[in-house]
């Protein structure tokens, strides 16, 4: 089938031996949708100096049945057309090792492109960008444990397309407050969280009150039980990412809240 979502993140991880990106969406009819590609290899780029033919046969002694190819290729370095030796990874776990063992064979200049993240290489090579319209021409209905509404396995390339409507998004805003009587940067190992708010455009502001001996572990977990049902598709506040998660992460662990 074809399928054609608003792409909202994107992420990966690694089944048996495959890396699998796995693309978060949803539909202009409102469903939420996951795009699994398995198709994707990580790579980098080997830069030889003399004779790359040398070169390659050495990268290639050096990373024997490590790799799945290394192949010399024609890339633009600095607007200079230059032969690079490309070398594909297995997975992308691998590629640090593989980097300095290719950066040790004599004849190496600099090993390039080994530093950017799997899924990005991967939305960098299709053209694709997060916040707009991806169509996927063939794509296979799979089964998978994940909280969407339609889980499909791709069997082609993604591809953008010109669309200015928005989907319609569930966001949730939230902030926390916390008890610090002592002044300063509070300490989630002693500071209790006494007030979590949140805002969505279903059900408004709700606020999430510890009682008067301030435990916070009660209110983190529905706070996170609120979350869980709401499901939100975007999630917004102050310096959430800065202060307010890893306080409310390293604060549960503290008091249970997560159990």
């Amino acid at each position: 089938m074809e399928l054609t979502f608003w792409l909202l993140d994107i992420t990966y991880g690694v089944v048996g031996s495959t890396p699998e990106l796995r693309l978060f969406g949803i539909t202009d009819d409102g469903k939420r949708v996951l795009v699994l590609d398995r198709s994707f290899r990580p790579y980098f780029y080997v830069i030889p100096t003399g004779d790359v033919n040398a070169v390659l046969n050495n990268v290639k002694r050096k990373l024997e049945g490590k790799v799945l190819n290394v192949e010399v290729v024609k890339r633009r370095l600095f607007g200079n057309e230059v032969d690079a030796i490309k070398v594909t990874a297995t997975i992308p776990e691998k590629v640090r090792e593989l980097r300095e063992l290719a950066a040790e064979v004599p004849g190496v200049e600099d090993v390039l492109e080994a530093d950017i993240r799997f899924s990005q290489r991967y939305l960098l090579d299709m053209g694709v960008k997060p916040s707009n319209w991806v169509v996927v021409d063939q794509c296979e209905e799979v089964k998978g444990n994940y909280q969407v509404d339609l889980v499909c396995l791709a069997k082609t390339k993604p591809r953008m397309i010109e669309e200015h409507k928005l989907p319609n998004f569930k966001v949730l805003a939230f902030d926390i407050e916390v008890y610090n009587p002592r002044g300063g940067m509070p300490n989630p190992d002693r500071d209790p969280v006494i007030i979590i708010s949140t805002m969505t455009k279903e059900d408004g502001v709700k606020m999430f009150v510890a009682d008067d001996n301030r435990n916070d572990a009660k209110i983190i977990r529905e706070f996170l039980d609120y979350f869980r049902k709401y499901d939100p598709d975007i999630v917004v506040g102050y310096n959430n990412n800065g202060f307010d998660w890893p306080y409310l992460i390293n604060r549960s662990s503290r008091v249970g809240g997560l159990g």
